[in-house]
């Protein structure tokens, strides 16, 4: 059998096969691919078709059944990745906070309720801690909300690299945040509270300096 494989988006470009058969066979399959046209061209390496035509019919349909199993394959894959992508925009809705960028309320629930348990059947100790900006409906009100929200990242965004991986930091609501600290005792808390409110006035913003926060 001679048979020719042609992208027919580029101009009819010969990927693979006999070019010389091109258009003069007596059978060619057509299918469009990952955005491109594909033409299969196939005949009989002789003449007599007859004498061929068990080889041939059988040579057509594995053509025909690797092209489908091909096109059917990266369809599957295809729609797979877009369920991904929508699992993971779904989580990032239901389980972050959009303005900052860390754990939202609704998150900080679940993990509460699941360390509660794992603290009272290990019995190990389980800590948070819970803050507040001062008076930062002032910065709202003098700046406005959109100021307001400049400063939120950036104290959530400091906040990051001074936390433990198992941690649990979530806006709790407005400029209220809560940590979750898992396996960590009273004097433990104090310690860590201790310290991110030290960070949390070393930073400076424009127009208002540094901003301070109280801690439970």
């Amino acid at each position: 059998l001679k048979f020719a494989i042609v992208n027919q988006s580029s101009g009819e470009n010969l990927i693979f096969g006999d070019r010389t058969i091109i258009g003069k066979n007596p059978l060619s399959f057509e299918s469009n691919f990952s955005g491109n046209q594909w033409i299969i061209y196939v005949t009989p390496a002789e003449n007599d078709l007859t004498r061929s035509k068990y080889l041939f019919l059988l040579a057509v349909s594995g053509f025909i059944v690797i092209l489908l199993a091909t096109r059917y394959i990266y369809r599957f894959f295809r729609d797979l990745e877009r369920v991904r992508e929508k699992n993971e925009m779904l989580n990032r809705v239901a389980f972050w906070d959009r303005l900052t960028g860390i754990h939202n309320r609704s998150f900080f629930d679940i993990r509460l309720h699941e360390e509660i348990s794992l603290s009272n059947r290990y019995g190990t100790p389980l800590s948070i801690i819970y803050f507040d900006l001062d008076h930062f409906k002032r910065v709202n009100d003098s700046f406005g909300h959109g100021y307001g929200d400049a400063v939120l990242r950036k104290i959530s965004e400091a906040l990051g690299p001074h936390l433990r991986s198992c941690d649990v930091f979530a806006r709790w609501g407005g400029e209220e945040f809560a940590i979750l600290m898992p396996s960590t005792t009273l004097l433990g808390a104090v310690t860590a509270a201790e310290k991110i409110r030290t960070v949390i006035e070393s930073i400076e913003h424009p127009f208002i300096g540094k901003v301070t926060a109280s801690f439970g």
